[in-house]
């Protein structure tokens, strides 16, 4: 089905003939330590960590896209919304929650033959008192203001898996064992942590 959509796309047959042998081409695996290599032959999706898994993912994942909005899709009879990045995603909906979930699951896996992640896939209720969302790198939820009062309002932060990223790296660039570093040297490295941090998150970030 993948190569399929590409060739809707793809006219050169010499470039979808190449995207084929790197599909099945033999994967060299090493455990960094001088280990024996591994070899093994996928027989299906693309490679984990391929230069072109994340392009191909996004370029088959797009007729999720096209169903969802179809005039059957729940575009139109639940007013639900689709934000997508690469292979993760939310639908917006309101109180027809069981009913996309099930539509969309038919779609992934019995017509686009993927398999859904249910450990990652729930419904969430997000103007419960204690709901929120993760996605990428953000979490969403309702809060009142700092005073508690007025109504809630949604409220969207760096989700704490970021912040436990972010603290990690600090603490890896000023671990006891990098006391040989040169101070001016380590400064510049937080500077440029941070700034990429600040890039990251610019939106939620007072001025």
């Amino acid at each position: 089905k993948l190569i399929k959509c590409l060739e809707r796309r793809i006219a050169d047959r010499s470039v979808l003939g190449l995207i084929r042998q790197w599909l099945t081409t033999t994967v060299v695996e090493t455990d960094g330590k001088g280990g024996p290599l591994r070899r093994s032959h996928p027989k299906a999706g693309t490679p984990q960590g391929g230069v072109l898994s994340p392009l191909l993912a996004n370029l088959y994942l797009h007729w999720l896209d096209v169903r969802f909005h179809r005039a059957e899709g729940p575009y139109h009879w639940a007013n639900a919304r689709l934000v997508r990045y690469a292979d993760d995603f939310v639908i917006l909906a309101e109180s027809t929650g069981e009913r996309v979930s099930r539509y969309v699951e038919d779609i992934v896996e019995k017509w686009m033959g993927l398999t859904v992640n249910r450990d990652k896939t729930r419904i969430v209720h997000l103007r419960d008192p204690k709901a929120s969302l993760d996605f990428l790198g953000y979490t969403f939820r309702y809060d009142r203001s700092l005073y508690g009062r007025g109504p809630r309002y949604l409220n969207v932060i760096p989700s704490e898996k970021s912040m436990r990223r972010i603290r990690d790296k600090v603490r890896a660039l000023t671990a006891p064992d990098r006391n040989c570093v040169p101070i001016p040297k380590m400064i510049t490295e937080l500077n440029q942590l941070g700034r990429s941090w600040k890039t990251l998150f610019q939106s939620w970030l007072y001025p």
